[in-house]
Order: C-alpha cells, then structure tokens, then sequence
C-alpha cells in the first residue's frame, strides 16, 4: 500500500517521472524485488550525468566566450593607446627637439603604455572580484547557496599574462613614434 502511495504522490524533489505509470513498469523490470528507491537512485544519477554534461559543455563555451572577450579588450586598448599617442605626437617630438635621444623617446613611449596596461589589469582584478563578490552575496541571498569569490594564482597568472602580452605590444605605438620624422610631428596640431 505504501508503494502505490508513493507512486501516487511523489515528494516534491523528485522529477514527475516519479509518478507515472512507467515507473512501476521500470521498477518492476530493472530491480529483481521491484524497489522503487533503486529506480529512483538511478533515474537521479541519470539526470545528474546529463546536467554535468551540458554544465561541461557550458563551461567550454563560455572558457571561449572569454577568450574573445579578452582579445576584444586588448584589440580595444592597443587601438585607444594609439589614438592616445597620437594626441601627444607633438609633446613627444618636442622632447626629441630639445636633444633627447630617440631611445629615451621610445622608452618613454613604452613605459607610459605598459604602465596604462598594468594599471588596467590591476584595477581588472580589483573590479572583478569586486563584481563577484556582490554577485554572490545575491544568488546566496536569492538560493541560500553561498558563494565565496577569491583571487587565485589562475586570475593572477592571467593578468600578468596580458601585462606581458601588453609590454610585447607596447612596441608598436613606440616604435611607430620613434620612426616619426621630427619635422612632420611638429608641424601636427595637437
């Protein structure tokens, strides 16, 4: 009697396939005394294993989706870095005027970039745990499942991964202003 009631009313964690007629046949079927709880742990285990899989898939998609992003962040650095530059084209061609040698220019260009990229990366950091940090407080106020955000070596790593990547690029603009001929920078309005 107590099975057909528990086949009748399923408790409210358990899927609705809990009350069909199906699972009688399966419980029937797949367990040799017709427990109902061994067909339950395994249509339990069934949904668990599909979930990891699409939460696996997930989490590959959104690894990419990331990486894009970054990439998208640097592109849009690197592009305002030299808009930048190009602003100050002119105070960097007087320094060269006044007898400053191109190598002191070109360090001075490379420096003021890494600098901007360091700075970005640093306050990245700061701003996403921060961003983390209130997003957990609201799932666990919404779900009761705290969540403890925390700068680990993997986030460390990757922002002095992109500061390395932005020193290598840092080149560019410097070197582009440092092949400049000194004439032409002076004459642009800044």
């Amino acid at each position: 009697m107590q099975q057909s009631l528990a086949l009748t009313r399923p408790a409210p964690a358990i899927p609705r396939l809990a009350g069909s007629a199906k699972l009688s046949e399966m419980a029937a079927n797949s367990s040799p005394t017709g427990d109902l709880s061994l067909v339950l742990a395994g249509h339990a285990t069934t949904l668990v294993v599909g979930l990891c899989q699409v939460l696996g898939d997930i989490r590959v998609m959104m690894t990419a989706l990331a990486g894009g992003t970054q990439a998208l962040v640097i592109a849009a650095v690197i592009a305002c870095v030299i808009v930048l530059l190009r602003v100050h084209r002119r105070r960097f061609a007087v320094l060269r005027a006044l007898g400053a040698p191109k190598a002191y220019v070109f360090a001075c260009i490379w420096l003021y970039v890494v600098t901007i990229v360091a700075t970005g990366a640093t306050a990245g950091l700061i701003v996403g745990f921060g961003g983390s940090y209130l997003a957990g407080l609201f799932v666990a106020s919404q779900t009761g499942v705290a969540l403890s955000p925390s700068i680990g070596l993997q986030e460390v790593s990757l922002a002095a991964g992109l500061v390395a990547i932005g020193c290598v690029f840092a080149v560019v603009p410097a070197a582009a202003l440092y092949r400049d001929r000194l004439d032409r920078a002076l004459q642009t309005i800044s």
